[in-house]
């Protein structure tokens, strides 16, 4: 069943929960807004305002039942040379010398310009990590800073010109049998490589050094957005993935201790959009998971973004429910 349609093509970072009722929250990074819908209601409702959170918004559940979320950038308003262009004249040059082409548009793009300007400037949470909690599922309050690039063992792409960090999907799973957090970013190990780190916490306030997840890897491979969630036991992650071979996939990938992993099963193989207004093909994977899942007796549903990017331009965007069996789940992981 499709369950959102999207009249816009831009990308997302989204987050499905079961808290008073089914929720999935979902990200305009280039507009800075959040917001959750109700998926009975089809209600939906801003869910902070103000804040570079709001590109990788992940809300998630405590190990006693509580909302939490994190998100958060670094140096999102000021050091990055398109976010500190401060007028149109300026934009238009630094587009004509990325895309190689004149942007020509009109005096509402200029106004909307000036407002985007105004907004980034005004952005809360742009030096790091922030936690913060919710009552209702809808107004989340600040706790407090948690993380910074400066954390040890933090894979900065600094070094060749990134300017921000924690770009990214988030995902806080609790672990029952360590009594831990396990936060997993994406780590850019390379320019145009990614791969997964993760830091483990007790209060979610002070986090361990970061590490990279324990997995056969290659420098010309991505494994993107790591969306990763506890099912039982276990540890799984849903990866949109692809390598130079233009070979993309949506990876199944599963652990035992959140650490150690191994590849399950590749799903939606070839997968993959070439992005536009770029000088050579950049691959991308058209289909991203969606944070979270529903559990019932003998089935689990969870949901899949489809034509991520928009970049395919005869279909439309939009998330979809699918339902896999607790058997059949069972069985592939046991057999790893």
């Amino acid at each position: 069943m499709i369950l959102i349609k999207f009249k816009d093509r831009e990308a997302y970072y989204m987050k499905y929960l079961d808290y008073r009722g089914e929720k999935i929250y979902y990200n305009l990074p280039h507009k800075h807004e959040t917001y959750v819908m109700d998926l009975k209601q089809r209600d939906i409702k801003r869910v902070i305002e103000s804040s570079s959170a709001c590109h990788n918004f992940a809300p998630f559940k405590t190990k006693d039942g509580k909302l939490m979320a994190i998100g958060g950038m670094d140096n999102w308003k000021a050091n990055t040379s398109w976010r500190s262009i401060s007028s149109f004249k300026e934009f238009k040059e630094k587009f004509k010398n990325y895309f190689k082409t004149e942007f020509i548009k009109g005096e509402a793009d200029y106004l909307e310009f000036q407002k985007l300007i105004k907004i980034r400037r005004e952005l809360n949470h742009c030096d790091g990590l922030y936690l913060f909690h919710s009552h209702n599922g809808v107004s989340f309050d600040e706790v407090q800073r948690i993380i910074t690039t400066d954390h040890p063992g933090f894979l900065s792409a600094r070094k060749w010109g990134k300017s921000t960090e924690f770009d990214t999907y988030i995902s806080c799973v609790y672990d029952e049998k360590t009594g831990k957090y396990f936060l997993y970013i994406r780590a850019n190990v390379a320019q145009g490589s990614r791969f997964i780190q993760y830091s483990t916490s007790d209060d979610l306030i002070n986090w361990s050094e970061f590490n990279l997840i324990n997995m056969g890897y290659n420098l010309n491979e991505n494994y993107y957005s790591p969306v990763i969630e506890k099912y039982n036991n276990s540890f799984i992650g849903m990866i949109p993935y692809f390598n130079d071979n233009d070979y993309a996939c949506l990876r199944v990938i599963v652990s035992n201790d959140g650490i150690n992993w191994r590849v399950l099963k590749d799903l939606f193989k070839g997968s993959m959009s070439i992005a536009e207004n770029e000088n050579e093909k950049v691959i991308k994977n058209s289909i991203h998971a969606v944070g979270g899942y529903t559990q019932k007796k003998h089935s689990i549903k969870y949901f899949l973004h489809h034509n991520y990017f928009g970049h395919i331009k005869k279909e439309e965007v939009y998330i979809q429910d699918y339902t896999i069996s607790a058997k059949e789940l069972n069985k592939c992981i046991s057999t790893i």
